[in-house]
């Protein structure tokens, strides 16, 4: 059995989903808050197992990952409207496990809260799909901005003036260097972004474009 806390910005609502969880055997107890400031407190100070939390008003993302942030050993289940997949990854960035379209019925809202004590959760096809595209994306960007912090001073300036589209001799006139060390940081940067040619730089910045602001 487990002990709730439910956050819901309107009173009645939450009340209601409050009296309805507690005729359920899997709870032990539910709380009810309608701060969200009172939150992770009143999660600690209570003891509960897990929490629930309505994120249908604007900006409540925000205070969900500060909340996950304090709450670690905590799982929270969002109460939501129908998520689409963009949501899905803003929830998991968020720290969120799980997450209940508020139009679910309380068997399925129960079963959600159930999977997520269990360390479970489920997901649309589609959604899956997304996700794992998401991962697919940050595994390739990670291994990039790592590279790119890797670049000396020297070549992070390289990089800005490749991507201009500069020859070595304009780079060596532009940094007051001779052009074999340009060439040499040329070499570098191809090296360590593992690129073979001088256009790809150009082609990865204007496709990642916060590269130079890493570099």
């Amino acid at each position: 059995m487990a002990r709730v806390l439910l956050y819901a910005t309107g009173q009645l609502f939450g009340e209601a989903v409050g009296a309805c969880l507690r005729r359920e055997e899997l709870v032990d107890g539910v709380v009810v808050v309608h701060d969200a400031l009172a939150v992770a407190g009143t999660a600690r100070g209570s003891e509960v197992d897990i929490v629930l939390y309505d994120i249908t008003a604007g900006g409540a993302l925000t205070a969900v990952r500060a909340l996950t942030d304090q709450l670690v050993e905590v799982p929270v289940v969002a109460l939501t409207a129908s998520p689409n997949a963009d949501d899905v990854i803003a929830y998991v960035d968020s720290g969120l496990v799980a997450w209940v379209p508020r139009d679910s019925t309380l068997d399925e809202l129960v079963g959600v809260l159930a999977m997520a004590l269990r360390g479970e959760t489920s997901c649309d096809s589609k959604v899956t799909r997304s996700l794992v595209d998401e991962l697919r994306r940050r595994r390739e960007s990670s291994g990039v901005v790592e590279a790119v912090e890797l670049l000396t001073r020297r070549e992070a300036e390289t990089v800005r003036l490749l991507e201009q589209g500069y020859t070595n001799k304009e780079i060596a006139t532009e940094l007051h260097l001779s052009v074999a060390t340009v060439k040499h940081h040329v070499h570098a940067v191809l090296s360590k972004l593992e690129l073979t040619r001088r256009a790809q730089v150009g082609e990865l910045v204007r496709k990642k474009p916060w590269l130079l602001r890493s570099a």
